[in-house]
């Protein structure tokens, strides 16, 4: 039997990513798996071979991915289309899209090794920014597309267009959040009187709106897959990481 391809990727400004890569180096050569480095985990093990994310996503079938949240979203950035399954090792601060603590290390091994773990699919969002009618820049999100106030700190007015939405907690005056259908495309407009505005995203690229532009919000047609533990649920996680207590539901 062939040996299983994967992919390591880890964020070396974290505080402990040399140890932990070490460490999973080592339990994975206990098994049938090859192994192939990003350039930051490269760097890390001094592998003599280091690949872009791309190129790993091209050779493996399962990216570890070791930091926190932000690292996944960086290597959802850098995936573009080429999509794997992400399995996430947090070594950072919240980790809701990492679910396996850097002490679990030895246990996440043996469960990629049996392929003993479930997949989230994950909705990404495709983001245009239309001007003049032609889209001037455009991008996938996993987490967020923010519109928000620039460099003068005034009030933001914008036109949103969308179909049905839900509102979540509507009792709250302050922060009426509300949930839209995945299928639903929004189109929002700056008002005319509104101040500079900028679109971030996933805190990772921003643009600059202007008046008369349009932003275009839809489901993009692939979906990210996020690599868990049997019987750990994002409720779970969310749990932890917020304190909660008492029993999950």
């Amino acid at each position: 039997m062939s040996a299983r391809q994967l992919g390591l990727i880890a964020n070396d400004s974290k505080d402990g990513a040399r140890e932990l890569l070490d460490a999973l180096v080592r339990e994975f050569r206990r098994h049938p798996v090859q192994l192939h480095f990003d350039r930051r985990a490269g760097r890390l093990v001094g592998a003599e071979k280091c690949l872009a994310e791309t190129e790993l996503a091209d050779i493996c079938e399962m990216l570890i991915v070791l930091g926190g949240d932000g690292t996944i979203l960086d290597v959802s950035h850098a995936l573009g289309q080429k999509l794997r399954p992400l399995f996430g090792i947090n070594i950072g601060t919240l980790g809701f899209l990492t679910t396996v603590g850097a002490n679990e290390y030895a246990r996440a091994v043996e469960a990629i090794v049996a392929g003993d773990y479930v997949l989230s699919e994950r909705t990404r969002l495709k983001v245009e920014l239309v001007r003049g009618g032609d889209v001037v820049h455009s991008g996938i999100v996993l987490n967020d597309a923010v519109a928000s106030r620039g460099e003068i700190s005034r009030l933001v007015r914008l036109t949103v267009r969308i179909g049905v939405v839900n509102p979540i907690c509507p009792h709250v005056l302050t922060n009426r959040a509300v949930i839209v259908n995945d299928s639903t495309p929004i189109s929002i407009t700056p008002a005319d009187a509104s101040p500079d505005i900028v679109l971030t995203l996933d805190g990772r690229t921003s643009h600059r709106i202007e008046s008369g532009d349009t932003i275009r919000i839809a489901r993009d047609s692939q979906r990210l897959s996020l690599a868990m533990l049997p019987g750990v649920s994002f409720f779970d996680v969310l749990r932890q990481k917020l304190k909660w207590s008492g029993a999950a539901v």
